[in-house]
């Protein structure tokens, strides 16, 4: 929408270093996206494999939203110009303070990805953790805690950790930012996250993380 999309496409980390994007607020919104693509009521699960389609549009605050607008195809009949983002999707399932395993955190396998973006709810204290299970590479969005005990490998059992955190740069007046997966060759990922001033970024408020597959 208004060229956005394109210009994301066209060069990702120039553009994550001038908007600030919000990937959802609410579970709510999300869960009713997930159902209508997958075609059920059902509560959101560990993994959204489904290839869909992204849509950024700058609202009237300033910052850019992006949400999941349906499968693949689905641009063209929005009567919308200019190109979808096609990728895909690793679902936020709450906070889990009570419960926290990597059982009860989404993820996808990096490995089977075949688009060339992954991206993700919102963070609000939230991280990616990269890990390889069973030949496959793993990227969780991790509800991180401070009232959580023992290390990030005890979340994760029987898995290599890669990265033990992907997360915005939180501080006493910073608790959100947003991240997102772009492919940069073949197997080798880049994980960008945004750790905005408000709405507003700059190139030294993105970070990236290389991750090899």
């Amino acid at each position: 929408m208004d060229g956005q999309n394109l210009q994301f496409i066209t060069n990702p980390k120039a553009y994550l270093e001038k908007n600030a994007i919000v990937c959802y607020t609410g579970e709510a919104a999300q869960k009713s996206d997930v159902n209508r693509i997958s075609g059920n009521t059902l509560a959101v699960t560990q993994e959204f494999n489904t290839t869909v389609e992204f849509d950024l549009v700058r609202n009237r605050i300033g910052y850019i939203d992006l949400k999941i607008l349906g499968g693949t195809g689905t641009y063209g009949g929005t009567g919308r110009r200019g190109r979808a983002i096609v990728g895909n999707y690793i679902p936020y399932l709450g906070q889990k303070d009570n419960a926290p395993s990597s059982t009860n955190f989404g993820r996808i396998n990096l490995s089977q990805v075949t688009t060339n973006y992954v991206f993700t709810f919102t963070f609000t204290g939230c991280n990616f953790v990269v890990t390889r299970e069973g030949g496959s590479v793993y990227v969780y969005h991790e509800p991180t805690a401070g009232v959580w005990t023992g290390s990030v490998a005890s979340r994760y059992s029987g898995a290599t950790i890669l990265h033990e955190r992907i997360g915005p740069a939180y501080d006493a007046r910073t608790n959100s930012g947003f991240g997102c997966l772009v492919r940069a060759s073949g197997t080798r990922w880049i994980a960008y996250v945004q750790t905005p001033n408000g709405i507003k970024m700059s190139k030294d408020r993105l970070s990236e993380t290389v991750i090899d597959i």
